[in-house]
Parts: structure tokens; C-alpha cells; sequence
């Protein structure tokens, strides 16, 4: 069915060889009420078909890979209150503070563990349930998550980042303190 200029449905418009009108209400298609060019990407993408007439496709998203399925063990270490200390010390640590309950926390978490799997070296990585784990959250005053804190080789605090890290920017993290 197709609107016509006049506001009427006509039923297998398209099958009669007549072609769509121009505009309809006065406003063409792909323009603001004001007649100026509308700035808004569509969703659809025009072809020709004919002479004068124009069907428009909608655009097929890009196939993407999947995540490659790990069936080892996670290399993000937990850290509880009890161990938080211990898992800090000797190395480079990147510490993800999250809860179960917040969306880019679990949002961000699938890319964590997918940098920590590819990047097997110097920086050990690990996790925090602040929710579990009050002690340890507050010691570090963590007030928005998900954060992630990187801690040195004796422990300290090297850094940290609050909110959901881009996987490019985590990485670029990662090497560089696996080049120190």
C-alpha cells in the first residue's frame, strides 16, 4: 500500500506501472517540513530500480566473529577481602571493581576477560565484587563502578579509571606495563 499525494491508500500501486508521487503532504522524502535537507542518516539505503523510481533496501549488518570459546580456567584471579593483599603484591596488577547488579559492569565484563586471555605476560589480572567484598571497596574508596585500579609491583596504587574502558584503551594499558 502507498499513500498518494492526496492521503489515500492505494492497494498494488507498484503493480500497476505507476510511479510512487514525488511528495506527499508537500514534503519530499529525505527533507524537513522547512524543505531543508534532512541531516539524519537513514536506515535504509536507496537503489535504483527503474528509470524514475527508487526502492530503498535496508542495509544487512556487517557479520561480526564471535568470541572464541575458553573452556580452561579464567586468568582473572578473585579477590575477596581476605586475599585482596596478597593477589596486589609482586607484579603488575589491574584490579576490575564491579557488582552483579550493574549493567556496564557486566557490560565490560566479557571484554576483560578477553584481554586478560590474550595478554599472557607480566600483568596479572583480577576481579572484586564490591557487593562481597565491603572492605576492600572501601579501602579503596571505590565510588562508581566498574573501576579498575592498577597496582605495582609492591602494592601500591599505580592508577585507575572509573567507568567501562574501551577493549583498545585496556590494552593499550596493558602494554605499557608490560613494557616498565
Amino acid at each position: 500500500m502507498v499513500l498518494s499525494a492526496t492521503g489515500v491508500l492505494h492497494r498494488g500501486q507498484w503493480n500497476t506501472g505507476r510511479s510512487p508521487p514525488a511528495a506527499v503532504g508537500g514534503v519530499r522524502v529525505g527533507q524537513r517540513s522547512t524543505g531543508a535537507p534532512s541531516r539524519r542518516r537513514s536506515h535504509f539505503t536507496p537503489s535504483t530500480v527503474g528509470e524514475d523510481e527508487r526502492v530503498f533496501r535496508r542495509r544487512t549488518p556487517e557479520p561480526t566473529e564471535p568470541e572464541p570459546v575458553h573452556d580452561g580456567p579464567s586468568p582473572v584471579r578473585v579477590v575477596t577481602d581476605e586475599t585482596f593483599f596478597d593477589v596486589t603484591e609482586g607484579g603488575w596488577t589491574v584490579v576490575d571493581f564491579w557488582a552483579a547488579w550493574c549493567a556496564p559492569c557486566r557490560t565490560f565484563a566479557p571484554v576483560y576477560e578477553a584481554v586478560a586471555r590474550a595478554h599472557d605476560g607480566p600483568v596479572r589480572f583480577a576481579s572484586c565484587d564490591v557487593d562481597a567484598n565491603p572492605r576492600t571497596a572501601e579501602l579503596l574508596r571505590i565510588c562508581s563502578i566498574p573501576t579498575l585500579v592498577v597496582f605495582g609491583p609492591d602494592g601500591s596504587e599505580v592508577g585507575r579509571s572509573q567507568g567501562a574502558v574501551s577493549r583498545g584503551d585496556l590494552e593499550a594499558t596493558v602494554r605499557q606495563l608490560a613494557a616498565r
